[in-house]
């Protein structure tokens, strides 16, 4: 990019995006005259670029195998559109799962309903949550809610089990956060945590003392003007 353009990097993941058994990592951001995801590779003495795509803002890519044939793919939100790209040997190849009215922010698949098929989750400049699975033949929404009244969800998503009850649960922060565990049929509500505030643009899991078990951190990134900027770590107890 050059001196007088305008950009910003937004995110960037590290993972087997061409499946050739060594991790790259994928920058994703918005740019004048770059495209907005650029896939990088150590070569033993620097970085450099192996692939390009795209030209709408990216937030928060991920890189998993969401259609079940053992190779990965990257999932990104492409300005208001829900990508899928695979990587054909040369060069990324585009599937558009879906279309909305705003950004799509956060893109999440992990295996959230245990049935070994890594499921889409994806967020927005908005309050909401869709979910997508590979049925064999195409993408299909199998979730899809909306907290009207709550902060928009951004880049607040994680899956992973939580209340250590050998399921993974899905945890989105809008200024509160939602915990669902799939029930055998479809994904409803567990928990509610509701004595957090603000615009809770990021909400992950992780074990973040080591005891074996995950908590959920979620942090703040936009308030009112008598709200302090503040981080939660939440464990689940018995």
């Amino acid at each position: 990019m050059g001196k007088d353009e305008w950009g910003t990097t937004l995110d960037c993941i590290i993972g087997d995006y061409d499946n050739d058994g060594e991790n790259e990592v994928i920058v994703t951001g918005g740019y004048e005259n770059e495209a907005s995801l650029i896939a990088i590779k150590w070569n033993g003495n620097e970085f450099v670029k192996e692939a390009e795509w795209g030209h709408d803002s990216i937030y928060f890519p991920w890189i998993a195998d969401v259609d079940n044939d053992g190779k990965n793919e990257v999932i990104v939100g492409h300005g208001r559109d829900l990508v899928v790209l695979k990587w054909n040997g040369n060069e990324f190849v585009s599937h558009v799962i879906d279309e909305f009215d705003y950004q799509v922010f956060g893109c999440v698949a992990k295996d959230s309903n245990g049935d070994g098929i890594n499921e889409i989750h994806v967020t927005f400049w908005a309050p909401r949550l869709c979910i997508y699975r590979w049925n064999g033949s195409d993408y299909e929404k199998i979730f899809d809610e909306t907290w009207n009244g709550e902060e928009a969800t951004i880049e607040a998503i994680d899956v992973g089990d939580v209340d250590n009850d050998g399921k993974a649960e899905i945890c989105v922060g809008t200024d509160k956060v939602h915990i669902l565990e799939w029930n055998g049929s479809g994904y409803e509500e567990e928990y509610l945590i509701d004595e957090t505030y603000g615009l809770l643009a990021v909400t992950c899991v992780g074990d973040f003392d080591n005891d074996g078990m995950l908590e959920i951190n979620a942090g703040v990134v936009g308030v009112r003007d008598e709200q302090d900027y503040k981080a939660w770590i939440f464990k689940y107890v018995e």
